[in-house]
């Protein structure tokens, strides 16, 4: 199965990528084929973050994908993060598009 998730959070206090990243890792204990992951809004910040537990996951078929927009205006290089991609919405659409499932944590 491919699950397409986007991590979208009201506010900077939220839990949502917390709970997306127990979430996959669930997932990924089920041997499921794919998972793409895209960080939008204030889960940008987490996606360099959590570093050392989003990296862990690109070696279990997870591909990571930040807004570049976003982190454009508010990182300087990305942060030199080189498992996260930084991603337009529409290759956030692309992944949706090849899902069998779409999730979005708030």
């Amino acid at each position: 199965m491919k699950y397409s998730i986007i991590i979208s959070p009201k506010s900077k206090n939220s839990n949502a990528t917390v709970h997306a990243l127990r979430f996959i890792k669930s997932i990924l204990k089920q041997n499921h084929h794919y998972v793409s992951v895209f960080f939008y809004g204030y889960a940008v910040k987490n996606a360099f973050v959590y570093d050392s537990e989003w990296n862990k996951l690109i070696k279990s078929n997870v591909s990571l994908m930040a807004c570049s927009t976003i982190a454009e205006k508010h990182f300087f290089d990305s942060e030199n993060v080189d498992y996260v991609k930084l991603a337009g919405l529409g290759q956030w659409m692309e992944s949706v598009h090849n899902a069998d499932k779409n999730i979005e944590f708030v």
